[in-house]
């Protein structure tokens, strides 16, 4: 289990559940960091993205996919 993926990624849920996204983005480029192959954290950072109106990431996420 990579703790380092979790950590983050339940930290940035923790955010995005306030609607904090720009500080659940950091997290979830963490986690992508951890495991680029994360794709539940992929999938969240597009949504995150998207909430933002930033649409360049939102289908693509970035370059972890």
């Amino acid at each position: 289990i990579n703790f380092e993926q979790w950590r983050n990624f339940y930290r940035a849920r923790f955010f995005m559940l306030f609607n904090r996204h720009e500080r659940a983005i950091d997290g979830l480029e963490r986690a992508l960091a951890a495991n680029p192959r994360f794709s539940r954290a992929a999938s969240c950072l597009g949504f995150a993205y998207g909430s933002l109106g930033r649409d360049e990431f939102r289908l693509t996420g970035t370059s972890h996919r």
